[in-house]
């Protein structure tokens, strides 16, 4: 049903809307409105035409070669997490294309991509109350710890999720 391909900054608007419309269709109860409404498709798109084109980046089209999600990693941004030294910085997919497989295979072109550039284990920071914690999960990710991320000035849990990528 997806077709998976490495994405670049030529996908800066469809990534843009992906992450914007999931922000809305997730986050909505978990951060506060004032930040999601912020959100716009042209902000957005200006962060992502700058992505540089040796970044690891995937996105999947439907069936109509729209792209309906993506997922982006690189190195540990923080350091905290010891030999951690990879990184998955998100996973977004349309509502509508949730559940049907395309994070699946989103996570996987990820992981490959960050072993294949050197790193040894990945980990990723979730936003307590994201459903997504069951996918990681399910995905044999194992509890790091946790983060506290600033948005607006108040403080949301994340949650820190490891992979040993070379099992």
């Amino acid at each position: 049903m997806f077709k998976l391909r490495k994405g670049s900054s030529q996908d800066a608007k469809s990534i843009a809307r992906v992450q914007v419309d999931s922000w809305q269709s997730t986050y909505r109860g978990i951060v506060a409105d004032e930040f999601i409404d912020s959100l716009t498709y042209e902000g957005q798109s200006a962060k992502w035409a700058r992505l540089k084109e040796e970044a690891i980046l995937y996105v999947i089209e439907n069936e109509k070669s729209e792209v309906v999600g993506f997922a982006t990693a690189g190195a540990q941004r923080n350091g905290n997490y010891g030999s951690y030294d990879g990184e998955l910085y998100a996973i977004y997919l349309l509502q509508a294309y949730q559940g049907q497989g395309g994070g699946r295979l989103l996570f996987e072109a990820v992981k490959n991509a960050l072993l294949a550039s050197g790193y040894q284990k990945m980990s990723v920071l979730v936003l307590k109350g994201n459903p997504a914690v069951q996918f990681y999960q399910a995905m044999g990710g194992r509890l790091l710890g946790e983060e506290v991320l600033q948005i607006l000035g108040e403080d949301y849990v994340e949650y820190v999720y490891g992979w040993d990528i070379l099992k």
